[in-house]
């Protein structure tokens, strides 16, 4: 009859203890887990948001500056069109600065030095 109780489910007298160490174990490992997922998953979106924000801030210094830059050559170039035409001298060459310059300010503000862009088109 020994043989039959240590065989029998219900028997509160078998190593009930081991049963469940091994799945508070088990449980464990899942918990340990499932917070190291969500540990992650929460650095992952702060990190994004940290460095999302550092991005946007910087394009906003540089954007500022490009700006402030063209917005100082094409207030020259619109003051010195406006003494050139009081004076009654020509002034396409001027015109053409003023247009190539409104038409690339955005492309002169990503791409760098504005006064080297608006130089090349002066050249031109």
């Amino acid at each position: 009859m020994s043989s039959s109780t240590h065989n029998d489910i219900w028997d509160l007298d078998q190593d009930d203890f081991e049963s469940e160490r091994a799945i508070a174990a088990q449980s464990l490992r899942k918990l340990e887990n499932a917070f190291s997922n969500a540990g992650y998953k929460y650095g992952i979106d702060a990190s994004k948001v940290d460095h999302m924000q550092e991005g946007f801030d910087e394009g906003l210094e540089l954007g500022i500056q490009r700006g402030k830059e063209i917005g100082v050559v094409l207030g020259a170039l619109i003051a010195q069109r406006e003494i050139r035409r009081k004076l009654g001298l020509p002034e396409e060459n001027i015109d053409n600065l003023v247009m190539r310059l409104r038409s690339t300010k955005f492309k002169i503000a990503l791409n760098g030095d504005s006064t080297k862009n608006v130089g090349s088109a002066a050249n031109a």
